[in-house]
Protein backbone atom coordinates (compact mmCIF):
# COMPACT_ATOMS: atom_id res chain seq x y z
CA UNK A 1 0.00 0.00 0.00
CA UNK A 2 1.48 3.54 -0.54
CA UNK A 3 1.85 6.38 1.25
CA UNK A 4 -0.45 8.41 -0.80
CA UNK A 5 -3.19 5.45 -0.84
CA UNK A 6 -2.76 5.16 2.54
CA UNK A 7 -3.33 9.06 3.23
CA UNK A 8 -6.48 9.20 1.14
CA UNK A 9 -8.08 6.38 2.39
CA UNK A 10 -7.55 8.09 5.76
CA UNK A 11 -8.90 11.47 4.76
CA UNK A 12 -11.99 9.75 2.82
CA UNK A 13 -12.26 7.73 6.92
CA UNK A 14 -12.40 11.01 8.71
CA UNK A 15 -15.17 12.62 6.23
CA UNK A 16 -17.25 9.82 6.91
CA UNK A 17 -16.80 10.24 10.21
CA UNK A 18 -18.27 13.66 10.07
CA UNK A 19 -20.78 13.05 7.59
CA UNK A 20 -21.90 10.81 10.10
CA UNK A 21 -22.48 13.04 13.23
CA UNK A 22 -22.71 16.12 12.20
CA UNK A 23 -26.15 15.49 10.21
CA UNK A 24 -28.60 15.47 13.64
CA UNK A 25 -30.65 17.52 15.66
CA UNK A 26 -33.63 16.76 17.77
CA UNK A 27 -36.84 18.33 16.52
CA UNK A 28 -39.90 18.55 18.72
CA UNK A 29 -42.46 15.47 17.89
CA UNK A 30 -45.42 17.28 16.01
CA UNK A 31 -48.50 16.91 17.73
CA UNK A 32 -50.63 13.65 18.01
CA UNK A 33 -47.12 11.92 16.62
CA UNK A 34 -45.49 8.93 18.54
CA UNK A 35 -42.47 7.54 18.65
CA UNK A 36 -41.81 4.32 19.62
CA UNK A 37 -38.92 1.87 21.25
CA UNK A 38 -35.45 2.90 19.92
CA UNK A 39 -35.61 6.14 19.10
CA UNK A 40 -33.28 8.34 20.58
CA UNK A 41 -35.25 11.51 22.47
CA UNK A 42 -34.49 14.32 24.24
CA UNK A 43 -37.10 14.67 27.02
CA UNK A 44 -37.82 18.51 28.13
CA UNK A 45 -38.80 18.19 32.34
CA UNK A 46 -41.34 19.95 33.83
CA UNK A 47 -40.33 22.63 37.07
CA UNK A 48 -41.99 19.78 38.87
CA UNK A 49 -40.17 16.75 37.12
CA UNK A 50 -37.24 18.82 37.19
CA UNK A 51 -37.60 18.82 41.23
CA UNK A 52 -38.87 15.06 41.60
CA UNK A 53 -35.89 13.60 39.44
CA UNK A 54 -33.04 15.48 41.56
CA UNK A 55 -32.42 11.87 43.05
CA UNK A 56 -31.85 10.13 39.85
CA UNK A 57 -30.80 12.99 37.68
CA UNK A 58 -28.78 15.36 39.65
CA UNK A 59 -29.74 19.30 40.43
CA UNK A 60 -30.48 21.58 37.92
CA UNK A 61 -31.57 18.95 35.25
CA UNK A 62 -33.65 20.43 32.82
CA UNK A 63 -33.56 17.69 29.98
CA UNK A 64 -32.57 14.27 30.16
CA UNK A 65 -31.00 12.55 26.14
CA UNK A 66 -31.29 8.63 25.77
CA UNK A 67 -32.94 5.96 23.77
CA UNK A 68 -37.04 5.59 24.78
CA UNK A 69 -37.05 1.58 25.71
CA UNK A 70 -40.97 2.03 26.93
CA UNK A 71 -43.49 4.29 26.34
CA UNK A 72 -46.94 2.81 28.47
CA UNK A 73 -50.55 3.06 28.38
CA UNK A 74 -50.48 5.52 31.49
CA UNK A 75 -48.64 8.16 29.41
CA UNK A 76 -44.84 7.42 30.71
CA UNK A 77 -42.02 6.51 29.24
CA UNK A 78 -38.83 4.97 30.10
CA UNK A 79 -35.78 6.40 28.86
CA UNK A 80 -31.85 4.74 29.19
CA UNK A 81 -30.69 8.19 29.87
CA UNK A 82 -26.73 9.35 28.40
CA UNK A 83 -26.74 12.52 29.23
CA UNK A 84 -28.56 15.46 30.62
CA UNK A 85 -29.00 19.11 30.00
CA UNK A 86 -28.31 21.29 33.09
CA UNK A 87 -29.97 24.95 33.94
CA UNK A 88 -27.89 27.48 31.27
CA UNK A 89 -27.86 25.03 28.59
CA UNK A 90 -24.60 22.83 29.43
CA UNK A 91 -24.68 19.26 28.33
CA UNK A 92 -23.21 16.82 30.55
CA UNK A 93 -22.69 12.88 30.03
CA UNK A 94 -24.20 10.86 32.12
CA UNK A 95 -23.05 7.90 34.30
CA UNK A 96 -25.78 7.67 37.40
CA UNK A 97 -28.94 5.98 37.01
CA UNK A 98 -29.67 5.19 33.45
CA UNK A 99 -32.98 4.09 32.95
CA UNK A 100 -35.38 6.66 34.28
CA UNK A 101 -39.13 6.32 34.36
CA UNK A 102 -40.30 9.57 33.50
CA UNK A 103 -44.34 10.47 34.53
CA UNK A 104 -46.82 12.95 32.62
CA UNK A 105 -46.42 15.46 35.17
CA UNK A 106 -43.03 15.53 35.24
CA UNK A 107 -42.38 15.75 31.12
CA UNK A 108 -42.51 19.18 29.48
CA UNK A 109 -42.22 17.83 26.21
CA UNK A 110 -40.47 15.31 24.27
CA UNK A 111 -37.93 16.03 21.02
CA UNK A 112 -36.97 13.06 18.78
CA UNK A 113 -33.41 12.90 17.10
CA UNK A 114 -33.78 13.29 13.22
CA UNK A 115 -31.84 13.50 10.25
CA UNK A 116 -30.82 17.24 9.86
CA UNK A 117 -31.20 17.82 5.73
CA UNK A 118 -28.57 20.83 6.08
CA UNK A 119 -26.36 19.85 8.13
CA UNK A 120 -26.05 17.18 6.19
CA UNK A 121 -26.00 19.05 2.84
CA UNK A 122 -23.52 21.34 4.34
CA UNK A 123 -21.23 18.29 5.33
CA UNK A 124 -21.90 16.72 1.81
CA UNK A 125 -20.42 18.95 0.19
CA UNK A 126 -17.74 20.71 2.46
CA UNK A 127 -16.16 17.12 2.53
CA UNK A 128 -16.37 16.15 -1.69
CA UNK A 129 -14.64 19.45 -1.85
CA UNK A 130 -11.86 18.88 0.58
CA UNK A 131 -11.09 14.92 -0.90
CA UNK A 132 -10.88 16.85 -4.30
CA UNK A 133 -8.29 19.63 -2.98
CA UNK A 134 -6.50 16.58 -1.83
CA UNK A 135 -6.68 14.79 -4.41
CA UNK A 136 -5.75 17.59 -6.60
CA UNK A 137 -2.90 18.91 -4.28
CA UNK A 138 -1.43 14.86 -4.20
CA UNK A 139 -1.63 15.01 -8.53
CA UNK A 140 -0.18 18.94 -8.72
CA UNK A 141 2.71 17.58 -6.31
CA UNK A 142 3.29 14.19 -7.97
CA UNK A 143 2.48 12.63 -4.65
CA UNK A 144 5.10 11.13 -1.89
CA UNK A 145 8.42 10.29 -3.57
CA UNK A 146 12.18 10.35 -2.84
CA UNK A 147 15.09 8.64 -2.37
CA UNK A 148 17.33 8.12 1.46
CA UNK A 149 19.99 10.57 -0.24
CA UNK A 150 16.93 13.34 -0.28
CA UNK A 151 15.59 12.77 2.60
CA UNK A 152 12.80 10.68 1.12
CA UNK A 153 12.22 7.06 1.96
CA UNK A 154 11.82 3.61 -0.30
CA UNK A 155 9.14 1.51 0.18
CA UNK A 156 9.29 -1.96 1.54
CA UNK A 157 10.20 -4.99 -0.83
Amino acid sequence: MTVRFRRSAGIVLGALLLLNTACYAYAPLATGVSVGPGTSVRVHLSAEGSQELVGSLGPGTVAAMGMLTERRSDGSVVVGVDAVERLGGARQSWSGVNVVTLMPRQIASIDAKTLDKQKTRAAVIGSTLGIIAVFALALATGGVSGSPADGGTLPPP
